[in-house]
Parts: C-alpha cells; sequence; structure tokens
C-alpha cells in the first residue's frame, strides 16, 4: 500500500510468546527511518498500548520514498521484524 506525504498511518505491533499468546514485551524499540536516512526512534513507553501484546504508533510521513521500520522486543518476548511504507510525493 502506497501513502502520501501528510498521511499518518497507525504502526500496529503485535507481540507472542513462544507460544503464540499475546504477550507484553519487557520492552522494545520501533525505529523508522526516512528516505532521507533520518532515523525516529520511539521505545515502548512512547507507544500506545492498546492491550496486552499489541501496542500502536502513529506517525506523520514527511518525506516521499520508502521508509524503512523496525521493531525489536527484549524481556518477556524477544522477536524482531522490519517492514517499510512507501509514500508518493504529493501532487498539490
Amino acid at each position: 500500500m502506497a501513502y502520501d506525504i501528510g498521511d499518518q498511518p497507525r504502526l500496529t505491533m503485535t507481540f507472542t510468546d513462544i507460544d503464540g499468546v499475546l504477550a507484553d514485551p519487557t520492552d522494545f524499540t520501533l525505529t523508522l527511518q526516512k528516505p532521507s536516512g533520518i532515523e525516529i526512534t520511539k521505545i515502548a513507553a512512547d507507544c500506545t498500548h492498546q492491550s496486552t501484546g499489541v501496542y500502536y504508533w502513529d506517525q506523520l510521513l514527511t518525506e516521499s520514498g520508502r521508509w524503512q521500520i523496525n521493531v525489536v522486543s527484549t524481556g518477556a518476548t524477544v522477536a524482531a521484524e522490519q517492514t517499510q511504507l512507501d509514500v508518493r510525493e504529493s501532487n498539490i
């Protein structure tokens, strides 16, 4: 899915234990890298805790190009995931 500059998608992070049961990590780091290379780092305390094992962060997209997203959790649930967002240049 492509986004436009000015969109603010909700980035949802879901954590499970080794048995696949939703569980809160001890901590996690969400790193967003803008297309320009500038990194934005958020920790669990910065994000909204929606329910057990589910957190989210709403990110305003300010640059066109490919945004890299990396989440690494520690403690009770150890996991890592990477994804990306494609952001189009605004036509306005």
